[in-house]
């Protein structure tokens, strides 16, 4: 957000010339403002306070009290304005509000003068908008069946299984494999490397040649054994 401020008028006017500003709700807006003198460039004094406030109905629903003063006349004062905060949140609670109305004004004084500063006479109106992507959770979601479907659909690696055969939680045929297919499996079997898939076939148990029948197997019900790829 960039603004100008006519320390002569105390007009506080978008540097865009748009007559209403757009912000997104829980953003980092950064803010610049200009400061002259009927047109002249002009810096606050010496120990001058600076503040943006966002205003709704009475209530303050953001503030920036921190600004970087710049190194010339022509330059901008610049903070940031953060719009994660409890009011904002209380006018977002219901979910089909999109977006809310509010102003924008800055309240500037001398050392000094914080109980009766210089406000802008004109205030900016604002539109806060409700991201379109909910913000995230702060606790860690668990999505049901997450796992089932990575083993679905990728490589897995199965760092637990050290043998092909023997039935024990250890071994490649002890792994459920009634009702899924396709399964690819990534396996260190005697520091080796090996690859592992699912397919459908009856062909009889010959691990040291790559074919390794589950546990479950069964000709008529779950005609699939394991092939070795690699």
């Amino acid at each position: 957000m960039d603004f100008t401020f006519d320390l002569a008028t105390n007009q506080l006017l978008p540097t865009n010339g748009v007559d209403e500003i757009s912000l997104k709700w829980r953003s980092r807006e950064p803010v610049r403002i200009h400061f002259h003198r009927d047109g002249t460039d002009e810096l606050l004094p010496t120990g001058f306070g600076l503040a943006i406030y966002l205003e709704r109905a009475g209530t303050t629903l953001a503030t920036c009290t921190s600004f970087t003063a710049p190194g010339a006349a022509t330059g901008y004062y610049t903070g940031t304005l953060i719009l994660n905060t409890t009011p904002l949140t209380t006018a977002f609670t219901t979910a089909t509000v999109l977006s809310i109305a509010a102003s924008v004004e800055v309240h500037w004084w001398a050392s000094g003068e914080a109980s009766s500063p210089a406000i802008s006479d004109t205030v900016v109106g604002a539109q806060i908008m409700r991201p379109s992507v909910a913000p995230e959770s702060a606790a860690v979601e668990i999505i049901a069946g997450a796992s089932e479907y990575l083993e679905q659909n990728a490589a897995v690696w199965k760092p637990l299984i050290t043998a092909l055969t023997g039935g024990t939680v250890t071994c490649l045929d002890y792994i459920a494999t009634v009702g899924k297919s396709n399964l690819f499996v990534i396996l260190k079997i005697s520091s080796e490397i090996q690859d592992w898939i699912l397919t459908t076939g009856t062909t009889a148990e010959d691990a040291d040649n790559g074919i390794v029948r589950p546990d479950d197997y069964n000709a008529s019900t779950n005609a699939q054994v394991w092939k070795r790829h690699r």
